[in-house]
């Protein structure tokens, strides 16, 4: 059958209207209204009310959830504990000899009360123990514990000495090293002890655990005063405790150069650093493979420069880096290297005494002979 074209039916649209008309037809908008009586009615219902409640009562048991699971997790996670450290591996030691520091002091009553400034002095730099030597003739046999040399003081100044340390809370050590407790003829001659004991003992002292032994550092010679300084930052950081030798420049003395200030601020910063951080005192030791561009031009470095010694010492979330340039040629710190530890730090100590708040480890330069001691500001993994 022929199509009609002016016929409106199935496939075909009025004509004239092909252009313009819509092939879906559009929804018509949905406009806002409030809800009817009747929707209020049904919602404020005791159905849709105990749906309600239940949604409440499951939030706040999801929260009150989430919080105890957090606080369990922070209760029971592993944290690192305290290592109780008997007082000869917390101490700071200092080395005297014993008659000449107490040369000045044995004549009268005037060095007794010299004496008696100088310990609470000690103390007041973090020093917890005295270390005298020279105080036996060593020359002597069989030894008279009871009789000091004869180029020492007598022994009620010793005694006096003791007791005015007890007040400091300073203990005494007494520097045996050198005698000869045997006998001439060595072991056989000794009365107070065969030679199967001697030889139980020092097998006993060889089968000690590692965990028994406690380390301890000090430095012999006369070294220069910038390498002195250097070593002891590096006795002050590394495990163990330090023995530092008699100065003249730790005495107690009116008039003070600015130089000796320095050491002396040193000093105190770095012991009572150690007595106050764990890190310092028996956390982990971490050695530090160090990366160095050098501020002058690379053919006039020398290949034989000293190295620079680098190395943390952590506890828990807290980490100390502990950098000293031995070398005569300025450092500074490789990006690359850098990067594996947390940028931002505090300065705890240098070897000038001239460094102070915050630090960038990325520009941060050390000069010759200089040691420096930061407190890293941010946790991290160190590999």
């Amino acid at each position: 059958m022929p199509v009609n074209a002016g016929h409106v039916g199935y496939g075909s649209v009025p004509s004239g209207a092909s252009e313009t008309c819509p092939l879906l037809t559009p929804e018509p908008d949905s406009l806002w209204r409030p809800m009817t009586r009747e929707e209020l009615e049904a919602a404020n219902g005791p159905g849709w009310r105990k749906v309600r409640c239940y949604l409440v009562l499951l939030f706040w048991l999801a929260w009150v959830t989430i919080l105890a699971t957090s606080v369990a997790i922070i209760i029971k996670s592993p944290r690192p504990v305290a290592t109780p450290l008997k007082w000869w591996q917390k101490s700071l030691f200092y080395q005297l000899q014993a008659d000449k520091w107490t040369e000045a002091q044995t004549e009268g009553p005037e060095g007794m009360c010299a004496m008696d400034e100088q310990l609470p002095y000690l103390k007041s730099l973090g020093i917890g123990a005295l270390i005298l030597k020279g105080v036996f003739d060593v020359e002597v046999f069989p030894l008279n514990l009871t009789a000091a040399d004869k180029n020492f003081a007598p022994l009620a100044w010793m005694q006096h000495l003791l007791s005015e340390s007890h007040k400091a809370d300073l203990k005494i050590v007494l520097d045996l090293c050198k005698l000869d407790l045997l006998a001439p003829q060595g072991i056989t001659g000794n009365l107070s002890a065969t030679t199967q004991e001697v030889a139980d003992a020092v097998e006993r002292c060889l089968q000690t655990r590692g965990d028994d032994i406690w380390p301890s550092w000090t430095v012999g010679g006369n070294p220069s005063q910038e390498l002195k300084k250097l070593l002891l930052v590096l006795m002050m950081t590394l495990p163990g405790s330090p023995a530092i030798h008699y100065d003249k420049d730790m005495e107690k003395t009116k008039d003070k150069s600015k130089m000796n200030r320095a050491a002396l601020q040193l000093f105190s910063s770095l012991s009572f650093s150690k007595a106050r951080e764990e890190a310092l005192q028996y956390g982990s030791f971490t050695f530090l493979p160090f990366n160095t561009s050098s501020s002058s031009n690379s053919s006039l470095s020398s290949p034989l420069s000293p190295p620079i010694l680098a190395f943390l010492r952590s506890w828990g979330c807290v980490h100390f880096l502990v950098l000293l340039n031995f070398g005569f040629q300025p450092q500074s710190l490789d990006p690359a290297w850098a990067s594996s530890l947390p940028e931002a730090g505090l300065f705890v100590a240098s070897t000038g005494m001239d460094r102070f708040v915050s630090t960038s480890l990325y520009s941060l330069r050390l000069r010759p002979y200089e040691a420096i001691v930061i407190k890293l500001l941010e946790a991290q993994n160190y590999s």
